[in-house]
């Protein structure tokens, strides 16, 4: 017999970025998720073509380059992390040994254009804050707090894709990683912690 429809394939990325409290500042949190359009003709659309874990790591990257610039202030200093050692060389214009070797046909990498923004996206932000901000590689699914609370926002991320409305409810596993990882971060900073909500992009 036929074989029965396959559900849409969804993608989705999240991000946080943590301020810590000066003596200028309260500390802030501020809350990023979306799903990977890969609709050319929608608003959130930034150049996926499929929508891929790695996609989804790239979306995150530049999403959090972008927000880092909006909270940064002179004598700030960042640091952003990721898991994905893909999302990691195209920001920083590094290209993987096994594909320095052009293959025949063109170039048929389908998040090409997601590299390419990463890539601008970076240097952009390192020429604005003169170069006071990195992004650091770190391993996955091993405990890192603000790692969990990213890999809980792309989940988020995915639920709006699924969902016709276009929104998801902020989830309790989220909300318990948030406030393991405002923990991590010593006990001082949690009274004065503003949160900004979820940002949906």
């Amino acid at each position: 017999g036929p074989a029965a429809p396959k559900e849409p394939i969804h993608a989705g990325w999240g991000g946080a970025v943590y301020v810590k409290e000066t003596t200028k500042r309260g500390a802030q949190l501020t809350l990023m998720a979306g799903k990977v359009a890969c609709e050319p003709d929608l608003p959130e659309h930034i150049g996926a073509t499929k929508p891929t874990n790695n996609a989804g790591e790239l979306t995150a990257i530049i999403k959090m380059c972008k927000a880092v610039e909006e909270v940064f202030q002179p004598g700030d200093t960042a640091e952003i992390q990721t898991d994905s050692i893909v999302a990691l060389l195209a920001a920083i214009g590094a290209v993987p040994r096994n594909k320095r070797k052009k293959k025949k046909g063109g170039n048929t990498d389908p998040n090409r254009i997601l590299k390419i923004k990463a890539r601008e996206t970076y240097k952009n932000l390192q020429r604005k804050t003169r170069h006071a901000v990195q992004i650091k590689k770190i391993k996955a699914h091993a405990g890192n707090a603000w790692n969990e609370v990213a890999d809980a926002l792309a989940a988020v991320g995915r639920q709006q894709a699924h969902s016709k409305e276009g929104h998801a409810p902020n989830t309790a596993e989220l909300n318990d990683r948030v406030q393991r990882a405002i923990a991590a971060e010593g006990p001082s900073t949690t009274p004065a912690l503003a949160m900004r909500g979820l940002r949906w992009g």
